[in-house]
């Protein structure tokens, strides 16, 4: 893995720029607005339906059931928490029961992306690569000595907020909402770690 830069104003910048440039995320991005604008509320199975597929396609979140998970949305009754920016809203809407077996099966990511869109500006986003962003600086730099967490700490949402709240501070970048602050730490976070999958079989049958 190559040295990754510090992460500065210039450096986040940089990604902000890159991202601006890329038809493909910033068009996607605009239509995911455009969903969340047109239905913001989420007592309609419908409305519901609608956010969590287009979610579940520019994300690759790979949520097999929809409806399953869109109808326990609805049932948390979630719109007078989102408002306020309540923190437990992602950790609420976090397990989802999936299949004849109801097995609970943790969507931490979906559920903080989609509060995100909802409120962006009390909802930082999780995922896997802005995880493996925080893990290196924490590991890399002073960050760690005054701002020490464990992984799973990062899976506790109210914890993960104040987590990206002293990145911000300690780095000065104060100026960047989270939004801008996910774009730079995904974006990184992607070139940098990228995901080693298992190579399929090629005996053919």
């Amino acid at each position: 893995m190559s040295k990754i830069p510090y992460p500065t104003p210039k450096e986040v910048n940089k990604w902000l720029q890159k991202w601006k440039k890329s038809k493909n995320y910033t068009e996607q991005e605009e239509t995911v607005k455009l969903v969340f604008s047109t239905f913001p509320e989420n007592e309609k199975i419908e409305h519901i339906l609608a956010k969590i597929s287009i979610l579940n396609d520019f994300y690759s979140l790979h949520i097999f059931g929809t409806h399953t998970v869109a109808k326990q949305v609805q049932n948390k009754h979630i719109d007078a928490p989102l408002k306020r920016g309540d923190k437990n809203i992602v950790n609420k809407i976090t397990p989802i029961r999936m299949g004849k077996e109801k097995k609970i099966r943790k969507m931490y990511s979906f559920a903080s992306k989609y509060c995100s869109h909802h409120q962006p500006e009390h909802y930082p986003i999780y995922d896997y690569f802005v995880e493996k962003m925080l893990v290196h600086w924490k590991e890399n730099s002073d960050f760690g000595k005054f701002h020490n967490f464990t992984n799973q700490y990062l899976k506790d949402y109210s914890k993960f907020k104040k987590i990206i709240d002293k990145f911000i501070k300690y780095f000065n970048l104060e100026r960047y909402t989270y939004k801008e602050i996910d774009v730079y730490l995904w974006q990184a976070g992607k070139k940098y770690f990228q995901k080693k999958y298992p190579k399929k079989n090629q005996k053919k049958l």
